[in-house]
């Protein structure tokens, strides 16, 4: 049987972002649009599980990540800051 070398930090999950943001506004309107997150995901053509790091603090979400889904789920402008960059 061959040697398989072990990977170093291999299955190591990343640490979380310092700041963490209170999603769960996002969360429900995404519920209450597309039912799924599979299908928000779909419609902006996400990879789901990149999408499940950003909504968990492992990645942050980009400018234009933030501007899609203003768009896709209908956010006033006056909301965006409860939807996003609540803690």
């Amino acid at each position: 049987m061959k040697h398989l070398e072990k990977v170093p930090d291999a299955g190591k999950r990343t640490p979380k972002l310092p700041v963490r943001y209170n999603y769960t506004r996002l969360k429900n309107r995404i519920a209450e649009k597309f039912h799924f997150a599979s299908n928000l995901c779909k419609t902006l053509g996400w990879n789901p599980r990149t999408f499940s790091q950003k909504m968990n603090h492992y990645i942050e979400f980009s400018q234009t990540d933030i501007a899609q889904l203003i768009d896709v789920l209908g956010i006033d402008d006056n909301e965006v800051k409860s939807f996003f960059f609540e803690q």
